[in-house]
């Protein structure tokens, strides 16, 4: 986030999650020239494995494109409560 948006002075969760999600629904119409929701899905899927610094997706197996699970309490300031 701060390599993107350097202004930014605080992270929150739904950042970092709205960040990922742009980033991934942006890498599949650049795959493709089919710009279609289906195209858009089918892309996905062949994109196989794709590490977003760190953050690995795949949608070749699934709609599900991550299995991660973290629990954490992030403040406004981008800190780890717990």
């Amino acid at each position: 986030m701060k390599a993107a948006y350097p202004d930014l002075k605080s992270c929150g969760t739904f950042y970092v999650e709205d960040y990922l999600s742009a980033r991934i629904v942006g890498e599949g119409p650049r795959r493709t020239k089919d710009v279609t929701p289906a195209g858009l899905a089918k892309s996905l899927q062949a994109m196989g494995e794709v590490d977003f610094e760190g953050y690995r997706i795949d949608f070749s197996k699934s709609n599900a494109g991550s299995r991660f699970v973290d629990i954490a309490v992030v403040d406004f300031e981008g800190r780890l409560r717990y």
